[in-house]
């Protein structure tokens, strides 16, 4: 930071192409809020793709809560109504609920990573477009239930998997860690207690992890407490690699120091 605001990311005056809902009745308070948005850019047009979760979809009509809409560029605007983009209500097969996910880019393919109505998490291949899920990937990634604010990483060990235990509002859990050689598994995570980078997440769960020119940071959301964490700030921490190994030592002694660098929480 500091971060300058720019504008709406979309019209929340031009309706939803489901069912012809409008956004304040779909995010507002008449609905279950819209959360969890992710940006993205389409390699093969450098289109600008903006997701984002709305629970009330699948607790009036039992849809998908997901939304893709292509955008004008990084800033926006997106979605009907903007220049040149659109929005769709995706076509979805794995990932059919509407909990917290993340899209993933594998080069010229996307993912969908998401905690389905089974609470397993999931990884669903994207379409060309980059909108619609073609079901294909993988379930139960890691033996994984009961996660959020899941996100995948490609790095020089492997892909990362990062995600919090199931504890939406609450002040404080866990950002944990688990391992793959290829993107759609197996997922291995360390034993208990050894797979957490932080026990409490600086008073927060961790939400996405992003990747900027000077390092790799976990983004956390701060919860406060409440039901209505509108006001809830958001934190980003560096995520540092030790030269421990992630999941075991070679000659299978313990471990002398973790895989991550402690958050400063600072």
């Amino acid at each position: 930071g500091p971060w300058t605001y720019v504008r709406e990311l979309f019209n929340r005056a031009v309706n939803s192409p489901f069912h012809n809902r409008t956004w304040p009745t779909i995010c507002g308070n008449q609905g279950r809020g819209c959360f969890n948005p992710r940006m993205v850019q389409r390699p093969s047009d450098g289109k600008w793709i903006l997701s984002f979760n709305a629970p009330d979809d699948l607790a009036t009509y039992n849809a998908n809560g997901y939304y893709f809409m292509g955008c004008d560029s990084i800033s926006g605007p997106c979605g009907n109504g903007s220049a040149t983009g659109s929005t769709v209500k995706p076509a979805l097969y794995l990932c059919n609920g509407a909990e917290d996910f993340s899209i993933v880019e594998n080069g010229p393919t996307a993912y969908m990573l998401c905690v389905d109505r089974d609470r397993k998490l999931r990884l669903e291949q994207l379409d060309g477009c980059w909108c619609n899920g073609i079901n294909v990937g993988a379930i139960g990634l890691g033996g994984l239930q009961y996660v959020e604010g899941e996100d995948l990483i490609q790095t020089a060990e492997g892909w990362l998997l990062i995600y919090g235990s199931n504890c939406p509002y609450c002040a404080g859990t866990d950002t944990s860690y688990a391992i793959a050689a290829s993107i759609l598994g197996p997922y291995t995570a360390p034993a208990a207690g050894r797979r957490r980078i932080s026990g409490y997440s600086c008073g927060g769960q961790s939400r996405t992890v992003t990747e900027v020119p000077d390092g790799t940071y976990v983004l956390i959301d701060t919860w406060h407490g409440g039901n209505n964490e509108t006001t809830a700030q958001l934190r980003l921490e560096p995520l540092v690699r030790t030269a421990a190994p992630l999941l075991a030592t070679p000659d299978g002694s313990p471990f002398s120091t973790p895989a991550f660098e402690p958050f400063t929480c600072a």
